[in-house]
């Protein structure tokens, strides 16, 4: 039987305010009151769920929710959850890196040249707790700070880690063909010194869905309010109508394999639709993504697939 990802919004609140980002932020967070329908809804669909990721925003802020979450879901989810964070609240407890240690399969740290980023700290944090194998650094590369990111790279590098999620900034209208250009500089050079030689691990999404979707993921998405949607897009800022039609319905109402049973394929046409005008919108996002394809063409020639981990 067919199994799909989770992705669980535990807050719309967040203690960054990235330029680049396109999510609606706003006070919304899970309701203590309702937070044990979201356990049964995961317990009742369980056979279904491959993994669930907290995603979005920084969840970190409600790690106490989180907590609740896994407590409850020991039996069903051990070891199976995701979690993408800026870090800037890794230093709060000692309990959030144990949790990380003995429940999540995969973390994700996300970085940028807008917020200063701890190396030393994360890097003590990740050692101390035996937890480098479970994470990879979400790379975020913005128009003109190509350089920065670059360092950062190598800096991450030059303290043993070797996982990497690189991810370009793509609906942005401040990009030029001068920006293009020195970012496949910036990608040539990890190219030819790092990753030819085995000396790194890019996480990417796998090849079919990448020429459909780039950045958003293969998941049903849940919100603060419970609502499900097809994908986590509905974060973005899109017309209510648009949002609509990727609204599934409310977890107390709906089966995980009711929704696998849909085969999604008129949902995919409308995501495939609000991809492409973003991409129509911003005058060079069609050759970014050439740039970024090129990754996979480079896989293929030099027939080194371990280079790549698909989600």
């Amino acid at each position: 039987m067919r199994k799909i990802n989770l992705i669980i919004n535990i807050t719309s609140q967040c203690n960054h305010n990235c330029s680049y980002c396109d999510v609606i932020k706003n006070n919304k967070s899970i309701n203590d009151n309702t937070i044990n329908d979201l356990i049964k809804f995961v317990k009742n669909n369980s056979s279904s769920i491959d993994s669930i990721k907290f995603f979005w925003w920084e969840p970190l802020l409600h790690f106490e929710k989180i907590k609740i979450i896994i407590d409850s879901l020991w039996d069903e989810f051990y070891n199976k959850y995701k979690i993408v964070t800026n870090s800037s609240l890794l230093n709060k407890t000692w309990e959030i890196w144990e949790y990380f240690n003995k429940y999540f399969r995969q973390i994700f740290i996300s970085i940028n040249s807008e917020y200063k980023f701890n190396f030393n700290e994360v890097k003590d944090f990740i050692i101390k707790n035996n937890i480098d194998e479970k994470t990879f650094f979400n790379t975020m590369i913005e128009p003109w700070k190509e350089i920065l990111f670059l360092k950062d790279f190598i800096k991450l590098k030059n303290f043993w880690f070797n996982k990497f999620n690189i991810l370009p900034i793509f609906f942005t209208k401040s990009r030029t063909k001068k920006n293009l250009l020195n970012f496949s500089k910036i990608l040539k050079i990890i190219f030819d010194n790092y990753l030819i030689k085995d000396r790194i691990q890019i996480l990417w999404y796998n090849e079919w869905k990448w020429n459909k979707f780039s950045l958003y993921n293969d998941a049903i998405f849940i919100d603060t309010d419970w609502s499900i949607y097809y994908t986590d897009i509905v974060t973005t800022n899109l017309e209510n109508k648009i949002k609509q039609k990727l609204y599934i319905w409310n977890i107390s109402n709906i089966k995980i394999e009711d929704i696998i049973n849909n085969n999604f394929e008129s949902e995919t046409q409308i995501i495939y639709e609000i991809q492409n005008k973003k991409i129509l919108d911003n005058l060079w996002q069609s050759e970014l993504h050439k740039i970024m394809e090129y990754l996979f063409f480079y896989k293929n020639i030099n027939k080194t697939k371990r280079w790549l981990i698909e989600i």
